[in-house]
């Protein structure tokens, strides 16, 4: 996960980059960027209004259904 920072180690792996050359941007400051910074990454805080946050969560909705009907188990990774 992002906020562990496993996902960081992770996306470096895949793809055979050092932490350190990673550039990362999110909107959540403790989980985009602090454990970007604490995994050694580069991270810069990218504030969105509450209004694309509702949004975005009804986007989300939207589409975990679509997958969940098509069979694609989304439980454990799509916040709705």
């Amino acid at each position: 996960s992002k906020r562990s920072g496993t996902a960081f180690a992770a996306a470096a792996e895949a793809l055979d980059v050092a932490l350190g050359d990673i550039f990362h941007i999110g909107d959540n400051h403790d989980v985009d960027v602090a454990a970007a910074q604490t995994a050694g990454c580069h991270a810069l805080h990218f504030p969105i209004l509450r209004a694309e946050r509702v949004r975005r969560s009804i986007d989300l909705a939207c589409v975990t259904k679509e997958l969940q009907q098509r069979g694609i188990r989304t439980n454990g990774w799509a916040k709705a």
